[in-house]
């Protein structure tokens, strides 16, 4: 309506002007005067229209105190007002959604069952006495497990997931008093998928999944999964996660991992009337091992074999102080045995390693590449045995080396790049 209007006054002010000396002539001046009056009312009633709102008057905004704000409408969205010379407000930020960040069940299998194997027990014969679960946690083939799955054996072997057997050259690391050992294998470091440790406990009510090998070998890669039931104190200021996941004999050494993929502790025993109820060592007391010098598992002392793997410390009536002090001194001595000889036959193989090098640089003097190549391989394998990482960057950067030399740079860079990995790590 109020468009309309203003048309035609417009109209009627430019039909005006245009004719305006045959209008005065026409008409008297009364009639000037009842034209001019038509137009000025025209123009009244546009301008009251135009401060209208649909013909209604509209309402004035109630003066606000400066500073006075009130919530959004309900449904109504947002919006900042930024004032010239002030800081543009930030979008609002969003908190982590419960649960956001985490791995379902079906992908924290995928991501950790290739990092779990079968650990075989063998006795003088190569004959299996028992077995158990371990998972890597090296590159290099450092397998954890725990240390009643390891005991007693003369020898011992694992299966990868994807059905290789290899053997284990021996104990780079225990810790009987916790149940945990690390072995070492002979792999390549791209031939392994190693897993991640957490550094603190769970909290009680975390959801964990356990990854092992239940009552035979044939039951590898079983996957459970339950709750932290609770966090338990044991003698020596020791604490133990119990796990609600179901796990049975051939489970020692799984790993209990988090809804993230990363351990949180190793299943070492479970309830004798219960299967519910397990108990883990945390993961915490296995990052504080470091791998050394492997030495032959016969080594290892005897402690868990016919005893009772109960969660609660047995009773210690009347001299039952005396004998553990003794125990612990036994187990003392034994250590400082097991590290003498570990020492010697350290030397004996650098001793060994070393001779290699010297005849792998003669004969690539006389550009016998392929010998030499053999003999810097040999020596890398002793190096790498007993974790020597400047032997085996020297001996990745010679064999890279000859790569080039033989044409072939692609393999040349591969040994080339292993061999800054192991200089990074010095």
């Amino acid at each position: 309506m109020l468009k309309i209007l203003i048309g035609l006054v417009l109209v009627l002010l430019l039909f005006v002007v245009l004719f305006f000396d045959r209008l005065k002539e026409a008409l008297h001046a009364g009639g000037m005067a009842v034209l001019l009056a038509i137009i000025l009312s025209l123009s009244v009633a546009a301008g009251w229209l135009g401060f209208t709102d649909s013909g209604k008057p509209a309402k004035r905004a109630p003066s606000v105190p400066a500073g006075t704000t009130f919530p959004p409408a309900a449904g109504a969205p947002v919006q900042s007002v930024v004032v010239p010379g002030d800081p543009i407000p930030a979008a609002p930020s969003r908190e982590e959604a419960p649960g956001e960040g985490f791995l379902s069940v079906q992908e924290i299998y995928e991501r950790v069952s290739p990092s779990v194997v079968v650990v075989y027990n063998l006795n003088e014969s190569g004959q299996v006495r028992t077995h158990g679960t371990g998972f890597f946690i090296d590159p290099w083939g450092m397998v954890a497990t725990n240390y009643h799955v390891v005991e007693g054996a003369a020898s011992l072997k694992i299966k990868t997931k994807s059905g290789s057997t290899i053997d284990v050259r021996g104990v780079a690391a225990s810790d009987a008093e916790n149940d945990i050992v690390i072995l070492a294998a002979t792999l390549s470091a791209d031939a392994v998928q190693t897993l991640r440790m957490t550094p603190s406990l769970p909290k009680v009510g975390d959801k964990i999944v356990v990854i092992g090998t239940p009552y035979h070998p044939q039951l590898a890669q079983t996957i459970t999964d339950g709750l932290v039931s609770a966090i338990r104190p044991v003698s020596g200021g020791k604490r133990l996660i119990q796990i609600s996941a179901p796990i049975s004999p051939g489970s020692s050494g799984s790993p209990v991992v988090n809804m993230k993929g990363d351990v949180v502790g190793i299943a070492t025993r479970v309830h004798r009337q219960a299967s519910h109820i397990g108990i883990a060592v945390p993961g915490e007391i296995l990052s504080g091992l470091t791998p050394a010098s492997p030495f032959p598992v016969a080594k290892l002392p005897v402690l868990y074999a016919g005893q009772s793997l109960s969660v609660e410390p047995a009773p210690q009536p009347g001299d039952g102080q005396r004998k553990l002090e003794q125990e612990r001194q036994r187990a003392l001595e034994q250590r400082v045995r097991e590290e003498e000889e570990r020492r010697k036959w350290r030397e004996q193989r650098i001793g060994e390693a070393a001779d290699l090098l010297d005849k792998a640089r003669h004969n690539l003097s006389f550009d016998r590449h392929d010998l030499a190549f053999s003999q810097f391989d040999k020596a890398l394998q002793i190096f790498r045995g007993i974790g020597e990482t400047q032997g085996m960057a020297v001996c990745l950067e010679q064999m890279g080396g000859i790569l080039y030399k033989k044409g072939r740079p692609d393999l040349a860079q591969e040994y080339l790049r292993q061999a800054a990995s192991m200089r990074g790590r010095m």
